[in-house]
């Protein structure tokens, strides 16, 4: 990513920092883990052992005082990464990093994350005001009396007083990333269906049940365009369109050695990013004692558990955006039509300064008009590829619901009915949570808001003039799926459907993950009773795919028939494997070389290179597709290559995918297969955002390691099918909650509690993550007080 001009200024301070020590200075810069904070604002005063891990675990007699220490501790580990969240949702980062992400910032503009986070904050109870306000107050507190990370140096620039609203927008920003793939899926939805014929758009289209394709009526076929720089696209991918999916299960005591619940979670984002998403934190206050992790800069804890009960999330594939396609006033171009008249839009204007060092002042100026219709904000100007036709993005996350309330009510909450009171007004990206209480109640909620269509089910975009497909508002909490204490003993989610289509009593989605993660859940569990703890750490490693078990007899069934001399030798180590992705196996390396180029093979001819890099970006589309074509429709017309004069079929397909792999990896690795390791093939580097200036990369990123697993498997190893094989996903959490004990849970980072530069603590848990290892999860004081590495004292003035 070229974002930083001032790349070569920065490498020549870092190499005066290892010719003259300057490196004393960085590590000068790491706060240290004892102290004492004296501040006019603070009431009573608080308490805060960091413990070994880095971990702050604090204690306060009251609400303000405690939040205040929240604030200032996660400042003391995530300044400038809560400054770099801030900047992506308010939009502002061409103001530190310069022109090339001009276009993010329009992007992030038009999506209004501020904007609706301006009003949200007007309307918090006093409870959730307090809180923000003292967590405000102590980030600034850190900001005040201490020296600022390396990064804000670096980038020359210093943060300005955080604010509530900055906490709200974050939150905003966070949930429009859980459920963002909706539109992303919509948008490939409507260039299939309006560049392609009918037929094989619908190869494409998630399983419906009837014939017909949504060709939308009225709408010019969209050109290739690109109006978003390839840096800012880069940029968003990275950091907001996000891929994310994650692994939850709970089990009942009926099932465990020690007869109570075992609840697990390991969430996977897209990255792997240093410093990880998650800040790890110990509340302890007058009304609330939870343990668990935060995203930096927004107060609240969206994993964890308290003395009662703990929660895990997954990604609930429930579409909560959808597309509308608008019309124009020809004679006033600030109107749209909307129910048959025209209707004034809402016209904004936004400045964005960008860093530009031969400017006077240092900084040029770029403007943005925003236009929002009736449905939400137009994004041709922001999205490539949609043509003159107007669209408009309808999102859930537009509209000011009270986003942190729930998770407040959730830290709190001491039993299923408490649980399901937080869930009721739950309002960021739909998510499925599995609960789990010291009384022995498992349970489940699909959780979000889901919208009331209209002569729609959000595949396509629709016609936004009529009023005819506008949502009617959302189905009230309850309507979804809840579930307590089923009869299997056992609920598991890994972003596949909670019940099928047909027993759904309203729409909600048709695009969700293979079911593969999930099946292999269930047959771990149901195979292993009575489970402990170790087993369910041994089960978040499991890097077996249900999927080559499907796939890989068919692919070595069609290569026996036609090989040729000289892959029998593959042949047979494909067909030795067994469909578990260790970091030395060579056969899950050609299975999943050959997986990847068959996409190419079947599909690039139909799509066209823009289209079918395109379905590249939507995994759980590619592969979900290949997967039904090889296993139910091997007399697909899609195995036959368009461009020439013979008809292929699958067998020719895979057998052309087959030698493709094995001559990529003759021409990287050698023709030697004991060096087409899948770890050598398939590694893992933790990346900070300085690591994209290739110089920078060894003193921010962390690795590269060889690495397991896959996509389709529980300890999750997803690459880009576009940038193959380097590991763009995997948990950046995980824990196990043991409610027979509950100090005997276990969680841990896919980093390190600290971002900054030269802490012990910035990439200690990286090696645990890779290893299967774990810190403890205490509460108790006890455990951790006799470790720990200091105490900060936070005093009245």
């Amino acid at each position: 990513m070229k974002i930083f001009k001032i790349a070569l200024i920065i490498v020549s301070l870092i190499i005066l920092a290892v010719v003259f020590g300057v490196w004393g200075y960085i590590e000068y810069l790491v706060p240290s883990p004892a102290g004492t904070v004296v501040s006019e604002k603070i009431r009573d005063g608080a308490s805060v052992i960091i413990d070994e891990y880095g971990v702050p675990h604090i204690y306060a007699d009251n609400t303000y005082d405690l939040y205040f220490a929240l604030g200032y501790v996660q400042a003391r580990d995530r300044l400038f990464q809560m400054d770099f969240y801030r900047r992506a949702a308010n939009g502002r980062l061409a103001e530190v990093l310069g022109p090339d992400l001009v276009d993010a910032d329009r992007y992030l503009l038009t999506m209004g994350f501020r904007r609706t986070a301006e009003v949200q904050i007007e309307h918090l109870s006093p409870e959730l005001t307090e809180t923000v306000n003292a967590f405000s107050d102590g980030v600034n507190a850190f900001m005040e009396e201490n020296p600022l990370p390396v990064e804000f140096k670096i980038l020359g620039y210093e943060p300005s007083p955080w604010t509530p609203v900055d906490s709200q927008a974050i939150g905003n920003l966070i949930s429009f990333q859980l459920a963002s793939w909706a539109y992303a899926n919509e948008m490939f939805n409507y260039l299939l269906t309006t560049t392609l014929d009918e037929e094989t758009a619908k190869a494409f289209l998630p399983r419906i049940q009837h014939d017909a394709v949504y060709i939308t009526a009225d709408a010019a076929s969209p050109s290739p365009d690109t109006l978003i720089s390839d840096t800012s696209r880069e940029f968003l991918d990275m950091y907001v369109i996000r891929d994310r999916a994650s692994n939850n299960w709970v089990v009942s005591g009926d099932l465990t050695e020690s007869g109570m619940p075992i609840l697990c979670e390991d969430s996977h984002e897209e990255g792997p990013e240093l410093p990880t998403q998650w800040h790890l934190a110990h509340l302890s206050g007058p009304d609330v004692e939870v343990s668990g992790a935060m995203f930096p800069g927004a107060p609240i804890f969206i994993f964890g558990r308290n003395r009662h009960i703990s929660w895990g999330v997954t990604n609930f594939d429930m579409d909560v955006q959808d597309l509308f396609l608008e019309k124009i006033n020809p004679d006033d171009e600030t109107q749209v039509m909307y129910d048959n008249e025209w209707v004034d839009m809402e016209i904004i204007t936004e400045s964005i300064p960008v860093k530009d060092d031969a400017a006077e002042g240092g900084f040029t100026t770029e403007s943005v008009t925003i236009r929002i219709t009736p449905h939400g904000p137009i994004i041709n100007d922001i999205e490539d590829d949609l043509g003159e036709t107007p669209v408009s993005l309808c999102r859930m996350g537009a509209s000011p619901w009270p986003l942190l309330e729930g998770f407040l009510m959730l830290n709190s909450a001491k039993n299923w009915d408490e649980f399901n009171e937080a869930m009721a007004i739950y309002a960021a990206g739909p998510q499925h949570f599995v609960y789990g209480d010291v009384d022995g109640t498992i349970g489940y909620v699909a959780a979000g808001k889901c919208p009331i269509r209209t002569n729609s089910i959000g595949m396509v975009p629709m016609p936004g003039w009529d009023g005819g497909h506008d949502w009617r508002g959302f189905y009230p909490y309850g309507t979804l799926t809840i579930l307590s204490n089923p009869d299997k003993g056992y609920i598991a989610t890994a972003n596949n459907p909670p019940i099928p289509e047909s027993d759904f009593s309203v729409f909600i989605s048709r695009n969700w993950e293979p079911s593969t993660r999930a099946a292999r859940i269930g047959e771990l569990i149901e195979g292993g009773v009575p489970l402990t703890t170790d087993d369910m750490a041994k089960m978040q490693m499991d890097v077996t795919s249900k999927l080559a078990q499907e796939l890989v007899p068919i692919m070595v069934e069609i290569l026996t028939e036609t090989s040729t001399d000289g892959y029998e030798q593959y042949i047979e180590e494909l067909a030795a494997w067994d469909c578990v992705s260790t970091v030395d196996s060579v056969g899950a390396t050609l299975y999943h070389t050959t997986f990847n180029t068959l996409l190419k093979v079947v599909f690039a001819d139909e799509l066209g290179e823009d289209l079918f890099n395109k379905l590249l970006g939507d995994k759980s589309t590619a592969v979900s597709t290949l997967t039904r074509l090889l296993t139910i429709e091997q007399d697909s017309p899609l195995f036959d290559d368009i461009t020439t004069d013979k008809t292929e079929t699958v067998t020719d397909a895979v057998t052309e995918a087959f030698g493709e792999a094995v001559a990529f990896l003759t021409d990287e690795y050698g023709s030697d297969p004991e060096n087409w390791q899948w770890g050598r093939v398939h590694p893992i580097e933790f990346a900070h955002i300085f690591g994209e200036v290739a110089p920078l990369r060894p003193f921010f990123n962390y690795g590269p390691f060889p690495f397991t697993g896959c996509d389709q498997s529980i300890n999750r190893g997803g690459y880009d099918q576009r940038n193959p094989y380097n590991v763009n996903i995997t948990a950046s959490i995980r824990y196990i909650v043991d409610f027979s004990d509950l100090e005997n849970s276990l969680i841990v980072l896919s980093t390190g509690q600290s971002g900054f530069l030269g802490s012990p603590h910035r990439t200690d848990m990286a090696d645990m993550l890779l290893e299967g290892t774990y810190i403890p999860w205490y509460m108790d004081r006890e455990n951790f007080e006799d470790t720990a590495e200091g105490v900060i004292t936070f005093m009245p003035k």
